[in-house]
């Protein structure tokens, strides 16, 4: 059994090349800081050797742990390119594993987040909630993990039979007008293929 505790704390956070560098129980939340152990980057414009030029707390909402809410707290290296003939002044390290780019949320709650929304029909607003943030941050998981899913071409497999079904979307504004969607279902399976806004050709 496992018994270090800097490694355990590491199988916890569950992310590769990453040291824990502290937790702090918050009242609002566990946080937890963690840096990588990528090598020296080189300059994304000029391939010249960077150097440290400081660093960056970027606080990322992440999976609850021990039934606490969570923040994940990547401290980010920011590195300056030496040459003054380069574009480039300062740039920042970047892991998709961890996060995307400017994303406040972490790449597997994101995706946590977009299998609750999209495979359990959770309310955003109620995973949001789970996780202590915004609808917004999760709703920018969900689309952007979601995306890949509905682009996937083997998503959907061979249909026998299609089905069209109009639908009362929701009524909108003060004189609740109603909208209205085509529900696109494969018969046989019962399953949902897509929802187009509208129910006439003009539309569909």
């Amino acid at each position: 059994m496992e018994t270090d505790p800097t490694r355990m704390c590491e199988l916890l956070v569950g992310l590769p090349d990453v040291n824990i560098e502290g937790i702090g129980d918050w009242p609002r939340w566990l946080r937890i800081a963690i840096t990588t152990r990528a090598e020296r980057p080189v300059c994304p414009s000029c391939a010249g050797g960077a150097r440290r030029h400081d660093v960056l707390d970027v606080e990322l909402v992440d999976l609850p742990c021990f039934g606490r809410r969570t923040r994940l707290v990547w401290l980010k290296s920011r590195w300056r390119c030496p040459n003054p003939n380069c574009e480039v002044v300062t740039f920042l390290e970047v892991d998709d594993r961890i996060a995307a780019e400017r994303a406040g949320i972490t790449d597997r709650a994101g995706r946590w987040a977009t299998f609750q929304v999209g495979h359990h029909g959770r309310a955003v607003s109620e995973v949001a909630a789970d996780l202590g943030c915004d609808r917004h941050t999760v709703m920018d998981a969900v689309n952007r993990h979601g995306r890949a899913v509905i682009d996937d071409p083997n998503r959907i497999r061979a249909t026998t039979a299609v089905g069209l079904d109009e639908v009362l979307f929701c009524r909108e504004g003060p004189f609740k007008h109603r909208l209205w969607s085509t529900q696109v279902v494969d018969v046989a399976r019962g399953q949902l293929l897509d929802v187009v806004r509208g129910r006439d050709a003009a539309s569909t």
